[in-house]
């Protein structure tokens, strides 16, 4: 079975196990799979989740019920609205594109100007 031991998060993450256990009994959304030996196995997107609850109890200073409510909103924005979440990333790479795009144009008049010059003297 792939994913990272208890002690491997806790490495990874900096905590201890028994607050990783706490963790778990408290936040219904984090449930590792157990391995045939009843084993904790987390998996890549577990380790993500764990690194932002860790972010919002000690950077942040959130309770576990402020950690419960901000991941719950980001899993719902996300889940509920993909294809408006897909249409405001295009939205921002056009605008992104079309700004490289200008640019582009403003240096390639700069570099023919420079070029001209050059001829000049």
């Amino acid at each position: 079975m792939d994913g990272y031991s208890i002690g491997e998060v806790c490495k990874l993450l900096g905590i201890r196990p028994h607050v990783l256990r706490y963790w778990e009994r408290e936040l219904e959304f984090l449930h590792p799979e157990k391995d045939t030996g009843g084993r904790r196995r987390y998996s890549t997107d577990e380790l993500q989740l764990l690194f932002r609850i860790r972010y919002l109890v000690q950077k942040r200073r959130m309770g576990l019920e402020g950690v419960r409510r901000a991941v719950w909103e980001g899993i719902d924005a996300s889940s509920r609205f993909p294809v408006a979440e897909i249409r405001s990333l295009r939205r921002e790479l056009l605008t992104v594109e079309r700004l490289i795009a200008r640019q582009r144009l403003r240096l390639e008049s700069v570099v023919s100007e420079q070029k001209v010059s050059d001829i000049q003297i």
